[in-house]
């Protein structure tokens, strides 16, 4: 069984950046005050509020998000280690949550396997500013690395392009 590595930035607006720093604070108050540091107990306690029985049992989150663990949270970029697969469940939650902070934000997940897999998934809510919280996204994988540092400029160009199809405000965002 192989480990996905999913480097999480996001895109948004001030607002946005005081939560995220909030997030980074409730991690470094977890980690001094617990043995295990950044364990899978942080993910269900700083993201859905929940005890790490009360998470391992609550219904309709995968298992990916279940086994979820970190080795650093900041407000610009989060590492966050799943299984053999990436966790966009995950992802299309913080997206929701977030997106009650900024409408328009983006979350990006920059990923890599152990299976020698390389991508990217781009999430956003449709038109959350009139309260449409349907996730959109974009997923781009690639199956060998050589040429991605070149190659990741047209991915995120193409994945921004495709969110602006479908997300009507997003024609204001950044395209990357």
């Amino acid at each position: 069984m192989g480990q996905a590595y999913n480097y999480f930035s996001f895109l948004g607006n001030k607002d946005l950046e005081q939560i995220l720093y909030e997030i980074e604070h409730r991690f470094d108050v977890f980690r001094s005050t617990n043995p295990k540091g950044f364990s899978k107990e942080s993910i269900g306690s700083i993201f859905y509020g929940l005890s790490q029985t009360e998470f391992s049992q609550a219904s309709g989150i995968s298992d990916v998000t279940k086994n979820l663990h970190t080795s650093y949270v900041s407000a610009s970029e989060s590492e966050f280690i799943s299984g053999a697969n990436i966790p966009t469940d995950f992802q299309d939650y913080l997206t929701f949550s977030l997106a009650k902070v900024d409408p328009h934000v983006v979350v990006i997940n920059d990923f890599n396997t152990t299976h020698n897999e390389y991508g990217h998934y781009f999430s956003c809510c449709e038109d959350a500013i009139n309260g449409n919280f349907k996730i959109v996204s974009e997923y781009d994988a690639i199956e060998d690395q050589s040429g991605t540092g070149k190659g990741l400029r047209t991915i995120r160009k193409k994945a921004t392009h495709a969110l602006h199809k479908r997300a009507p405000w997003s024609k204001n965002i950044l395209v990357l």
